[in-house]
């Protein structure tokens, strides 16, 4: 089997690669084709001979493959969005075909009359090799459209593998010819239940992309995760994405702390890479920032282990009261104490209280320390958190100032 050669950004198979083993399965079908042509006529089986059709149409499902491989991947004026479900159009074709192949095998099991076939080792070693095959590149061809996410390469390897389990029927129905037994009708009419399993799932999934059926639930949320813990967002108001093709589309309205363009294409690009790092094979991502929720905020304040008096150094506080504030009405809602968690840390403690602060979802931190060039300050900015400088030894005066400032703040705003 030839070398997948994967793509270095996404460490997934190139297209012209998925392309190549399209091409392979073309010339693994024209094989079979020949292979069982010459046994039906050498010994006359209609079952070998019904599976040289099999094989014939297995071999224009592969290039319609080829076809829907290259036409996906372009794009113009006309279909801007590129033409990346012709995949899943082919697949659907391929499910009708193998539907067309189970109706074969039906007629020759039900209908065809009792021939003489002629059984010999040679028919015999044949038509296994024609089993032996399509299982091996079946399974090879899977591996490959599972890793390219390309679903005309899976439906062509599933098509390989049952047509091994119909060159397995073949094979038992001469074996028992051979006895004096009629099994190879109702080994055909067993295999046909596959064929139509088969059929079902590959238009099932076709249909369910060309429909625009939403992405599994685990990709999803996966998306949603890497959103929700950006240092910058606020919230994630919804989460959709779709596949077309091999090809993933998601697209997200999220709110973040911050009005700075700058520092919003910052994260859109962190949350981007974030996503295209998880999900393989993401063609677009879209995110619509929503107008921030400013009816509350939370507020940081380091305090002292007697917990009425602000701390006079921000790392080395004791605690820290996070006051949830209503900013309209200038009054305080609620108010939580936690301990610092960094407090016995040597080394990177205000980065980390920093990035603490930030999953804590604090909108404004006052503090009695100049922040200043502090690790802690980069991460805070970052983040889009405020730093407010207080003058105020007493908590409550601290926090009666950061309600004056949130009220002259939406006034304003």
């Amino acid at each position: 089997m030839s070398h997948i050669t994967l793509s270095p950004a996404t460490n997934t198979p190139s297209d012209e690669f998925l392309e190549r083993i399209a091409w392979m399965a073309v010339g693994v079908n024209i094989l079979l084709i020949a292979l069982n042509t010459v046994l039906g006529l050498l010994s006359g089986s209609i079952a070998v001979g019904a599976e040289a059709v099999h094989n014939l149409v297995d071999m224009l499902g592969s290039v319609g493959v080829v076809v829907g491989l290259r036409l996906s991947r372009k794009k113009n004026s006309a279909f801007p969005y590129g033409l990346y479900k012709v995949e899943n159009i082919v697949a659907l074709l391929i499910a009708l075909l193998i539907l067309l192949a189970g109706y074969e095998i039906i007629k020759e099991a039900v209908f065809a009359p009792p021939a003489p076939v002629e059984i010999s080792l040679s028919l015999m070693l044949g038509v296994l090799l024609t089993l032996i095959i399509p299982v091996f590149f079946g399974l090879y061809t899977v591996r490959v459209g599972q890793r390219g996410n390309s679903p005309s390469l899976m439906a062509i390897g599933q098509e390989f593998r049952m047509h091994a389990l119909t060159s397995g029927a073949v094979l038992l129905g001469l074996a028992g010819q051979a006895m004096g037994w009629q099994l190879d009708r109702w080994a055909g009419l067993f295999v046909v239940l596959f064929i139509l399993q088969t059929s079902w799932e590959l238009s099932r999934d076709a249909m369910r992309a060309l429909l625009d059926a939403s992405l599994d639930g685990e990709t999803l949320h996966k998306v949603r995760t890497i959103l929700s813990e950006d240092p910058l967002t606020v919230q994630v108001k919804s989460v959709i994405g779709r596949n077309a093709g091999r090809y993933r589309f998601i697209e997200a309205q999220i709110t973040l702390r911050t009005h700075d363009l700058d520092k919003a294409a910052k994260a859109y690009d962190r949350m981007e890479n974030g996503i295209r790092q998880a999900v393989p094979h993401v063609e677009r991502v879209m995110l619509h920032t929503l107008p921030t929720v400013a009816n509350q905020q939370i507020c940081a304040i380091p305090i002292t282990s007697e917990g009425d008096l602000v701390a006079d150094c921000f790392c080395h506080a004791a605690s820290f009261q996070l006051a949830v504030m209503d900013r309209t009405a200038g009054k305080v809602d609620s108010i939580s104490i936690h301990p610092n968690p960094f407090l016995e840390m040597e080394h990177g403690k205000g980065i980390q209280l920093g990035r603490w602060l930030v999953k804590s979802h604090v909108d404004l931190v006052l503090t009695r320390q100049d922040l200043e060039g502090k690790g802690l300050s980069y991460v805070l900015s970052d983040a889009g958190v405020e730093v407010h400088k207080t003058h105020h030894n007493n908590l409550n005066e601290a926090l009666a100032e950061v309600c004056s400032l949130l009220v002259t703040a939406a006034k304003t705003a």
